[in-house]
């Protein structure tokens, strides 16, 4: 198997599980901390505020430097990030400030990997390589559920020891790339054309719309990932979430299947089309999630959004990458800022509202007509990229 196929996804297998290794062991990680749901909140948050915000940069540290380069600088600083909460694990802003940094080496990494993938991968396997990898990320997902609830009642430190584990493997497995091929430019992009380039992509209504949809879909399977089981468990009357943990399994693997298949959907529609019909259902399935009275229907809407939610990865960077022209990394580095930004106002919003009000409907109702509303005003804006070459 080629290494532009295998390595995005050993890759985006580390990556995704430090993404979601905390939530498994909510309960544990709130005892460890002494924080209640909107402490809680924050924790899970942080790695998002720094991955979101470091989008732009790594995008243009990528497309002016190697990418191998800035791809082991990633990795370096997410190991040091799930090592160092050791000196003092029982220190919430010891673990939120190290989330923090974790969302750098992330950021850097993801982006270096897209880089890597575009330039090592043949054009016409890229849109269907772009799933398998994002499959990874989202099989990431799922592992530290499949993983972490089995380990006992004080199974905390695995969620750090597996990150490195699997961080550790793809930062060994970086040294097998070809560098020649991943050289930067022979004097790098010149300042001037990358702040031109920078400018008009976040000025771009396509990359915009193209980032809120893909806060809807990734950044929805992130949230439901996170809180499906508390939500359940409140639907269902008891209020144990570990009985639902089978159930966030269930979800993220068909989100991973959504995406490992949502390429070769492309061969019956367009990317836009694509884009715009899966969106738009994850809207409606958020309004019945707030509806729902009881927990089998809040389950199979969970389930049928995340295939949605999958479907869109492919679709939506291959756009976003159009919409960049040369400037491949700094595109995808916008649009997956204003995803992840999209994506940790659900963290902190349903987070809140549950806090607060006792219960998540509020919160996945504001959800749906919110995102209702920018589906009706971006889909056209989506039906333009896919026009792009």
């Amino acid at each position: 198997m080629k290494i532009y196929i295998w390595y995005p996804v050993l890759v985006s297998m580390g990556l995704g599980f430090t993404f979601m290794c905390i939530p498994p062991l909510n309960p544990q990680f709130m005892a460890l901390l002494g924080v209640s749901y909107d402490g809680l909140a924050w924790l899970l948050s942080g790695l998002f505020w720094t991955h979101s915000l470091m989008q732009l940069p790594a995008g243009l540290i990528s497309d002016r430097y190697s990418p191998w380069r800035v791809l082991v600088a990633g990795l370096v600083i997410a190991l040091a990030a799930n090592i160092l909460p050791f000196i003092n694990p029982h220190s919430l802003i010891l673990a939120t400030s190290l989330r923090f940094v974790l969302g750098v080496g992330t950021s850097l990494a993801f982006l270096a990997l897209i880089k890597v993938m575009i330039t090592l991968a043949p054009a016409d396997k890229v849109v269907a390589i772009q799933g398998f990898q994002g499959a990874g990320f989202s099989f990431g997902f799922v592992l530290p559920y499949l993983i972490l609830p089995h380990l006992g009642e004080e199974a905390w430190p695995y969620s750090y020891l597996v990150s490195v584990a699997f961080l550790l493997a793809a930062l060994v497995a970086a040294f097998f790339l070809p560098r020649a091929a991943l050289q930067a430019p022979p004097a790098g992009r010149p300042a001037g054309e990358l702040k031109g380039a920078a400018f008009k992509i976040l000025t771009s209504r396509p990359i915009w719309f193209l980032g809120i949809f893909h806060g809807l879909s990734y950044g929805s399977l992130s949230n439901l990932g996170s809180w499906l089981p508390s939500i359940l468990a409140d639907l269902d009357g008891r209020g144990d979430p570990r009985a639902w943990a089978t159930a966030a399994v269930a979800l993220l693997l068909l989100g991973t299947a959504g995406r490992a298949f949502g390429g070769q959907l492309l061969a019956w529609v367009s990317r836009d089309r694509l884009v715009n019909g899966a969106v738009l259902l994850i809207c409606l399935l958020y309004i019945v999630l707030g509806l729902a009275g009881g927990a089998g229907l809040a389950l199979a809407a969970a389930l049928l959004m995340a295939l949605a939610c999958g479907s869109t990865y492919g679709g939506i960077f291959t756009l976003a990458a159009s919409a960049g022209g040369g400037y491949a990394a700094t595109a995808m580095g916008v649009m997956n800022m204003i995803g992840n930004l999209f994506n940790m106002g659900l963290i902190l919003v349903l987070g809140h509202v549950r806090e607060h009000t006792g219960q998540f409907s509020p919160g996945l109702l504001a959800a749906g007509l919110l995102g209702l509303t920018c589906w009706l005003a971006g889909r056209r804006f989506i039906t333009l990229a896919g026009k792009q070459k």
